[in-house]
Protein backbone atom coordinates (compact mmCIF):
# COMPACT_ATOMS: atom_id res chain seq x y z
CA UNK A 1 0.00 0.00 0.00
CA UNK A 2 2.44 2.62 0.65
CA UNK A 3 4.25 1.65 -3.18
CA UNK A 4 1.29 2.70 -4.68
CA UNK A 5 0.81 5.50 -2.65
CA UNK A 6 4.38 6.65 -3.52
CA UNK A 7 3.62 5.84 -7.54
CA UNK A 8 0.36 8.22 -7.07
CA UNK A 9 2.43 10.91 -6.00
CA UNK A 10 5.03 10.05 -8.86
CA UNK A 11 2.47 9.41 -11.59
CA UNK A 12 0.20 12.89 -10.42
CA UNK A 13 3.80 14.69 -10.61
CA UNK A 14 4.24 13.30 -14.19
CA UNK A 15 1.08 14.80 -15.28
CA UNK A 16 1.41 17.88 -13.83
CA UNK A 17 -0.45 18.18 -11.14
CA UNK A 18 0.98 17.03 -7.42
CA UNK A 19 -2.12 15.72 -5.77
CA UNK A 20 -3.15 12.67 -4.25
CA UNK A 21 -5.81 10.86 -5.22
CA UNK A 22 -9.38 11.76 -5.66
CA UNK A 23 -12.28 10.20 -6.81
CA UNK A 24 -14.22 13.33 -7.54
CA UNK A 25 -13.05 16.62 -8.86
CA UNK A 26 -13.01 19.48 -6.04
CA UNK A 27 -12.60 23.09 -6.83
CA UNK A 28 -11.27 25.08 -3.96
CA UNK A 29 -10.47 29.04 -4.24
CA UNK A 30 -8.03 31.07 -1.85
CA UNK A 31 -9.18 34.87 -1.01
CA UNK A 32 -5.62 35.81 -1.90
CA UNK A 33 -4.76 34.92 -5.30
CA UNK A 34 -8.71 33.85 -6.18
CA UNK A 35 -7.02 30.85 -8.06
CA UNK A 36 -9.17 27.76 -8.53
CA UNK A 37 -7.67 24.46 -7.93
CA UNK A 38 -9.04 21.25 -9.49
CA UNK A 39 -7.62 18.22 -8.17
CA UNK A 40 -7.86 15.16 -11.17
CA UNK A 41 -10.17 12.33 -10.50
CA UNK A 42 -8.18 9.00 -10.53
CA UNK A 43 -9.05 5.46 -11.66
CA UNK A 44 -7.60 1.79 -11.10
CA UNK A 45 -5.68 0.35 -13.51
CA UNK A 46 -5.01 -3.04 -13.34
CA UNK A 47 -1.44 -3.72 -14.65
CA UNK A 48 0.15 -7.25 -15.89
CA UNK A 49 2.71 -8.33 -18.13
CA UNK A 50 1.94 -10.46 -21.33
CA UNK A 51 2.30 -14.44 -21.65
CA UNK A 52 5.23 -13.48 -23.82
CA UNK A 53 6.66 -11.01 -21.63
CA UNK A 54 6.59 -13.33 -18.27
CA UNK A 55 8.36 -15.91 -20.34
CA UNK A 56 11.30 -13.62 -21.49
CA UNK A 57 11.50 -11.84 -17.54
CA UNK A 58 12.13 -14.85 -16.48
CA UNK A 59 15.14 -14.08 -14.10
CA UNK A 60 14.20 -10.33 -14.27
CA UNK A 61 11.47 -7.85 -13.11
CA UNK A 62 9.80 -5.37 -15.58
CA UNK A 63 10.05 -1.69 -14.17
CA UNK A 64 7.34 0.71 -14.49
CA UNK A 65 7.77 4.32 -13.94
CA UNK A 66 10.56 4.79 -11.78
CA UNK A 67 8.44 2.16 -8.87
CA UNK A 68 6.55 -0.55 -9.66
CA UNK A 69 8.49 -3.84 -10.37
CA UNK A 70 6.79 -6.96 -12.14
CA UNK A 71 7.60 -10.17 -12.34
CA UNK A 72 6.70 -13.16 -14.18
CA UNK A 73 3.04 -14.23 -12.05
CA UNK A 74 2.81 -10.69 -10.58
CA UNK A 75 0.50 -7.99 -11.16
CA UNK A 76 -0.33 -4.21 -9.70
CA UNK A 77 -2.78 -1.75 -10.02
CA UNK A 78 -1.84 1.64 -11.02
CA UNK A 79 -3.97 4.94 -9.98
CA UNK A 80 -3.74 7.13 -12.87
CA UNK A 81 -5.86 10.31 -14.02
CA UNK A 82 -8.67 9.42 -16.38
CA UNK A 83 -9.12 12.68 -18.40
CA UNK A 84 -5.88 12.31 -20.40
CA UNK A 85 -3.74 9.91 -21.49
CA UNK A 86 -0.88 8.79 -19.19
CA UNK A 87 2.91 7.45 -21.03
CA UNK A 88 4.77 5.16 -18.77
CA UNK A 89 8.10 4.75 -19.28
CA UNK A 90 9.22 0.70 -18.65
CA UNK A 91 12.47 -0.85 -19.03
CA UNK A 92 13.61 -4.13 -17.36
CA UNK A 93 15.94 -4.69 -14.04
CA UNK A 94 18.62 -6.81 -13.87
CA UNK A 95 20.24 -7.38 -10.06
CA UNK A 96 18.64 -4.59 -9.27
CA UNK A 97 20.26 -2.46 -12.11
CA UNK A 98 17.96 -0.69 -14.92
CA UNK A 99 19.10 -2.51 -18.52
CA UNK A 100 17.67 -2.19 -22.23
CA UNK A 101 15.76 -2.57 -23.35
CA UNK A 102 13.41 0.31 -22.51
CA UNK A 103 10.31 1.51 -24.43
CA UNK A 104 6.84 3.75 -23.43
CA UNK A 105 3.91 2.29 -23.43
CA UNK A 106 0.50 4.78 -22.83
CA UNK A 107 -2.47 3.99 -20.93
CA UNK A 108 -5.56 5.99 -21.47
CA UNK A 109 -7.49 5.05 -17.48
CA UNK A 110 -11.50 4.52 -17.73
CA UNK A 111 -13.82 6.01 -15.34
CA UNK A 112 -15.08 3.28 -14.38
CA UNK A 113 -11.35 1.52 -13.28
CA UNK A 114 -12.17 -1.22 -15.83
CA UNK A 115 -8.71 -0.36 -17.68
CA UNK A 116 -6.36 -3.33 -17.99
CA UNK A 117 -2.19 -2.08 -19.11
CA UNK A 118 -0.69 -4.98 -20.82
CA UNK A 119 3.00 -4.65 -20.64
CA UNK A 120 4.51 -5.57 -23.97
CA UNK A 121 7.18 -4.47 -25.85
CA UNK A 122 6.13 -3.06 -28.65
CA UNK A 123 8.24 -4.99 -31.07
CA UNK A 124 6.62 -8.25 -29.70
CA UNK A 125 3.35 -7.49 -30.47
CA UNK A 126 1.20 -9.47 -32.88
CA UNK A 127 0.54 -7.39 -36.79
CA UNK A 128 -0.92 -8.95 -39.19
CA UNK A 129 0.77 -9.48 -42.80
CA UNK A 130 -0.60 -9.61 -45.90
CA UNK A 131 -0.51 -12.45 -47.67
CA UNK A 132 1.68 -13.16 -49.61
CA UNK A 133 4.77 -13.53 -46.90
CA UNK A 134 7.86 -12.46 -49.27
CA UNK A 135 10.74 -13.07 -46.85
CA UNK A 136 14.51 -12.08 -46.98
CA UNK A 137 17.15 -12.96 -44.67
CA UNK A 138 19.75 -10.27 -43.79
CA UNK A 139 23.21 -11.54 -42.60
CA UNK A 140 26.71 -10.00 -42.52
CA UNK A 141 25.90 -6.03 -43.58
CA UNK A 142 25.14 -3.20 -41.26
CA UNK A 143 21.79 -1.35 -40.19
CA UNK A 144 22.85 1.46 -43.06
CA UNK A 145 23.51 -1.28 -45.94
CA UNK A 146 19.89 -3.47 -44.72
CA UNK A 147 17.80 -0.89 -45.62
CA UNK A 148 19.87 0.06 -48.55
CA UNK A 149 18.64 -3.47 -49.48
CA UNK A 150 15.37 -3.06 -48.50
CA UNK A 151 14.76 0.03 -50.46
CA UNK A 152 15.49 -1.72 -53.83
CA UNK A 153 13.73 -5.06 -53.09
CA UNK A 154 10.67 -4.16 -54.51
CA UNK A 155 7.65 -6.52 -53.40
CA UNK A 156 9.35 -7.67 -50.29
CA UNK A 157 6.88 -8.13 -47.25
CA UNK A 158 9.51 -9.12 -44.50
CA UNK A 159 13.25 -8.91 -43.21
CA UNK A 160 14.60 -11.01 -41.04
CA UNK A 161 18.44 -9.69 -39.90
CA UNK A 162 20.95 -12.10 -38.31
CA UNK A 163 20.34 -10.05 -34.87
CA UNK A 164 20.81 -13.36 -32.04
CA UNK A 165 22.86 -16.28 -31.96
CA UNK A 166 22.73 -19.21 -29.24
CA UNK A 167 26.13 -19.45 -27.71
CA UNK A 168 27.58 -22.71 -26.43
CA UNK A 169 25.75 -22.33 -23.22
CA UNK A 170 22.32 -22.18 -24.85
CA UNK A 171 22.11 -18.57 -24.01
CA UNK A 172 21.01 -15.12 -26.66
CA UNK A 173 23.63 -13.41 -27.64
CA UNK A 174 23.12 -10.18 -29.44
CA UNK A 175 20.44 -6.58 -29.38
CA UNK A 176 17.62 -5.32 -31.78
CA UNK A 177 18.10 -2.57 -33.16
CA UNK A 178 14.95 -0.32 -32.36
CA UNK A 179 15.95 2.71 -35.15
CA UNK A 180 16.12 0.17 -37.67
CA UNK A 181 12.57 -1.51 -36.69
CA UNK A 182 11.46 1.37 -37.32
CA UNK A 183 12.94 2.61 -40.40
CA UNK A 184 11.72 -0.63 -42.13
CA UNK A 185 8.40 -0.36 -40.93
CA UNK A 186 8.48 3.01 -42.29
CA UNK A 187 8.94 1.57 -45.72
CA UNK A 188 5.97 -1.13 -45.08
CA UNK A 189 8.28 -4.14 -44.27
CA UNK A 190 7.82 -6.21 -41.08
CA UNK A 191 11.14 -7.44 -39.23
CA UNK A 192 11.13 -10.89 -37.75
CA UNK A 193 14.75 -11.08 -36.33
CA UNK A 194 16.03 -14.98 -36.53
CA UNK A 195 18.33 -16.91 -34.25
CA UNK A 196 20.79 -18.67 -35.55
CA UNK A 197 23.36 -20.98 -33.58
CA UNK A 198 26.77 -20.01 -35.31
CA UNK A 199 26.31 -22.55 -38.23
Amino acid sequence: MRRLAVLAVVLAACTSTARLPSTTGVATTTASSATTVTTRPLAAVAVRLSDVESLAAKGARVQVGQTVQLGPGDSEVLLLPFDQPVRLSINYVVGGAAAEPAWTQEVLAAEDGSTQLVIEQPWRAPTPVEEPIVLAWQAGGTPATYLDQLAAARGLTVTSPRWWTLDSEGFLVGETDADFIAAAHELGIEVWPYITNGF
